[in-house]
């Protein structure tokens, strides 16, 4: 039986007496690649915040890679998602004041995992920019520093990795680019990903999708 790598069950979520997200039952199983569309609004960056515990649902349970992130502490969560999710942000959040190569470093440092530069630097040369490694992101362009985020994502080996609107700022030529290289980069290490967009031309690459829509308006007081 293929084992379930992420599972969300009886989700509520939102701000004020309004749920943003609703969610019975998802799953997505070990190796799955997994689409959650839906327009802006619908939730679907928050979605992927519950994913990887920076935030705790209203209500409901959130289970990744088989641990249960509501049973957790903030502490707790911090370490997991450190260890076991990759997350690409549309902000890269890249530190100007390291250089790339230690900016992949800190991931494994904030993870409590044992420094290895010899790892850092293969992710950086799988993804074409190790070249780079001393110089700052302030110096890279838009797509080099996507590159540099997606190897600091994937550095710890993830069991999971979760990408917010990848695609949605790029021509026709670099989303497919793009799209084609976070695939890849899940494949290589044997996460099971779940992209979060409204960019339509990615519906197409995946089978297995979670649409979202809109929430009602929020009730009159």
């Amino acid at each position: 039986m293929t084992k379930p790598m992420v599972e969300v069950e009886a989700l509520r979520h939102g701000h004020g007496r309004r749920d943003i997200l609703d969610i019975a039952a998802w799953r997505v199983d070990a190796g799955e690649r997994c689409l959650v569309a839906g327009p802006s609004g619908s939730g679907k960056s928050t979605l992927l915040h519950l994913l990887a515990g920076l935030a705790t649902p209203r209500s409901g349970t959130v289970r990744v890679a088989g641990q249960d992130l509501t049973a957790l502490s903030s502490a707790g969560r911090d370490q997991f998602r450190g260890r076991s999710v990759g997350l690409l942000l549309q902000s890269f959040h890249l530190l100007d004041t390291l250089s790339v190569l230690d900016n992949v470093r800190l991931a494994r440092h904030l993870a409590g995992l044992p420094p290895d530069a010899a790892r850092c630097r293969e992710v950086l040369e799988e993804l074409g920019v190790s070249e780079y490694a001393r110089a700052h992101p302030s110096t890279l362009s838009h797509g080099q520093a996507q590159r540099v985020a997606l190897a600091r994502a994937v550095v710890n080996r993830p069991a999971v990795l979760l990408a917010d609107e990848p695609t949605s700022s790029l021509d026709d030529e670099n989303c497919g680019r793009v799209a084609r290289l976070i695939e890849a980069e899940a494949g290589r290490h044997g996460a099971t990903l779940v992209v979060a967009t409204h960019d339509s031309r990615l519906l197409g690459r995946f089978e297995r999708r979670l649409a979202l829509e809109a929430p009602a308006p929020e009730p009159a007081p």
